[in-house]
């Protein structure tokens, strides 16, 4: 009986040794069938069921992977690597939260888990915790400093909170252990493109691509700067032949959708979206995005997928956060306002307690900017400019910049670069010229470092630009650093965008803005942010008379000739007629009114708050300034 107990024994660990040979060759049914043999004989097998998982897990199978690794959890639960497998597979089905929670019950177990701590940091990243995640990727390396995963991650993870300095030094070490990795070069084009180094990350992507022509992560990254950089066939080209080549990368299909989006053509972009949610139906960003294009109405389908995804309670918060997005737009659409509000909020607290606003931050900031930056300013002179000025279109987000922007960009000689993180990584600058923080190091600058922040600025221009009278930056939040822009650049102008409050600060509310914002997901602290942006720019005119024009939303809705005449004006530019129908553009619009500027004014988003007044009391009692 032992001796025949023995050869059973044997023989299962040889099919098994068989099958793990097969599924790493890449042989999945060969293996898959081998396994089912073992557990015909021994249903619970812990290393059939989790090695089967495994095979589940690698080919899109993420409930029957569940399924079977649960079954192998009930005979041994403290089993490390059945949980990370258990993992994969939750995230798989957008259980991140379940997800998490098996990770670290395997770290619990064997704290030096490679795996388990490089996926739980992926996790974190995902659901939007990028200072969650060091920890994790950090506690890598130090376990094993050849780690290439390990670095290339944690560069990830320092770069999404902006600590540029520690992703490089990471970068630079899995270089050094990898120079030739795809993965790593990607990574370093990734940090690039952050800083808005955008040549930089061009190349760097095409090298990626060159050592793994595969890599649709790095093609559609390319992909995307060309987007951005208004190279649109290129764009589309990348992308279009990415779908064909990879069919079933949901990545791939969304970024297309996004494209379509900007590009003004909604019907593309909600199929792309539709085929990323088949590929992923746990995919909430697709979910918003295909619930937020314009002029068009959800299907009972899409709502029951958005609702049914929520009733599972097991999504990360960031992918909660997008399904409630959708679903408060969805209701939106369907005239359910007290259903769409509560959206809102439940999707908007999940980002503030994340990311809360603090106000006497924010005022002692905008104190600071004014005092260090009076003095310089009466100081200025008003050279004639030597080059295409600058024209920064700026306001709070929501308040008519990007409609702005697109007017005047139909003008000949008027080019735009969209909005960009230029006048952010100047005012970072300022500490590398003077050692001194932004922007106390205003006050040391010279005329030589002036000229040194302004033609960083230019040679970002891309050809075009170079040859028109005007280049707009139509980045919203510059208006925190007009004064050090007016420094940089005395012959710049500046264009105030100007809307409702309640209409500017209930329409930041209702997206899904990112913890950067801080301001943007409570009603109070949205009414403060206005309240401080409004001061600072009244000080910003009184120290730059005659620099910045005012244009209200509203005017440009009931009268966008003559808007435009006081634009051009201002300008010193003739008129033309073209810019009366600036919808006929077909340059690219990245912000979230993508879909109206690719339409003649309308009005529809006048006052849109008054179907939600009930519900904006402290956001109405709070605002200081009137409409």
């Amino acid at each position: 009986m032992a001796a025949r107990d023995g050869k059973f024994v044997a023989s299962t660990l040889n099919t098994l040794k068989r099958a793990h040979q097969l599924q790493q060759q890449g042989k999945s049914s060969e293996a898959e069938a081998l396994y089912r043999q073992v557990l015909k004989i021994d249903p619970v097998n812990i290393h059939a069921l989790n090695l089967l998982g495994v095979l589940c897990v690698n080919s899109r199978r993420p409930e029957e992977a569940i399924n079977l690794i649960e079954k192998s959890l009930a005979v041994r639960a403290k089993d490390p690597q059945a949980l990370v497998n258990y993992a994969l597979a939750l995230k798989d089905v957008g259980r991140g939260a379940d997800a998490m929670k098996a990770l670290k019950h395997a770290l619990d177990l064997n704290g030096d888990n490679i795996l388990a701590l490089n996926i739980l940091g992926g996790l974190l990243l995902d659901s939007g915790s990028p200072c969650d995640a060091i920890a994790p990727y950090s506690r890598v390396v130090e376990i094993n400093d050849n780690s290439v995963d390990g670095w290339v991650n944690l560069s990830s993870a320092f770069r999404e909170v902006k600590n540029y300095e520690q992703a490089i030094k990471a970068i630079q070490q899995a270089l050094q252990l990898d120079s030739n990795s795809s993965r790593v070069n990607k990574a370093l084009a990734d940090i690039y493109r952050a800083q808005g180094q955008l040549n930089s990350a061009i190349e760097q992507y095409k090298r990626s691509l060159q050592l793994d022509p595969a890599n649709s992560s790095a093609a559609i990254a390319l992909a995307n700067i060309y987007r951005e950089a208004e190279q649109t066939d290129l764009a589309l080209g990348m992308l279009s032949e990415l779908v064909n080549t990879h069919p079933d990368s949901a990545d791939a299909h969304e970024a297309l959708g996004l494209l379509h989006e900007q590009l003004g053509q909604r019907y593309l972009a909600a199929e792309c979206f539709k085929k990323a949610i088949a590929i992923k139906p746990a995919r909430t960003f697709s979910h918003y995005q295909l619930a937020q294009l314009k002029y068009r109405q959800p299907t009972s389908e899409e709502i029951q997928d958005v609702e049914l995804l929520l009733a599972k309670e097991q999504l990360t918060s960031g992918d909660k956060r997008y399904a409630l997005f959708a679903l408060a737009v969805i209701y939106d659409k369907n005239s359910q306002y007290d259903e769409a509000f509560a959206a809102w909020s439940a999707a908007n607290a999940i980002q503030a307690e994340r990311s809360p606003y603090q106000p006497k931050v924010k005022e002692k900031y905008y104190q600071s900017l004014v005092s260090c930056l009076s003095s310089p300013l009466r100081k200025l002179e008003n050279p004639e400019p030597k080059e295409a000025r600058p024209v920064f279109i700026i306001g709070m987000p929501r308040s008519g910049t990007t409609l702005t922007g697109q007017v005047l960009a139909s003008h000949s000689r008027i080019s735009s670069m969209g909005e960009v993180s230029f006048a952010y990584e100047m005012a970072a600058q300022v500490k590398t010229l003077t050692g001194k923080d932004y922007p106390e190091g205003v006050r040391s600058l010279t005329k030589p470092h002036r000229n040194i922040l302004a033609n960083a600025y230019i040679e970002r221009y891309a050809s075009d630009n170079s040859k028109a009278s005007y280049v707009l930056d139509i980045t919203p939040l510059n208006f925190q650093h007009v004064g050090l822009l007016g420094l940089v650049f005395p012959a710049a102008k500046f264009i105030y965008c100007q809307r409702d409050p309640v209409d500017t600060c209930f329409s930041i509310f209702k997206l899904p803005f990112s913890g950067a914002q801080n301001y943007a997901h409570d009603l109070r602290a949205l009414a403060h942010q206005y309240n401080q942006a409004w001061a600072l720019m009244d000080q910003w005119k009184k120290l730059m008379p005659g620099r910045i024009l005012d244009v209200r939303y509203e005017d440009t809705v009931a009268d966008l000739e003559r808007q435009s005449h006081n634009m051009l004006a201002f300008l010193d530019l003739p008129f033309e007629p073209a810019i009366l129908e600036f919808y006929r553009s077909t340059k690219i619009v990245r912000t979230p009114s993508a879909t109206q500027v690719r339409q003649p004014i309308y009005r529809d988003a006048l006052e849109a708050w008054k179907k939600y007044e009930g519900h904006l009391s402290p956001l109405i009692d709070a605002i200081q300034i009137q409409s």
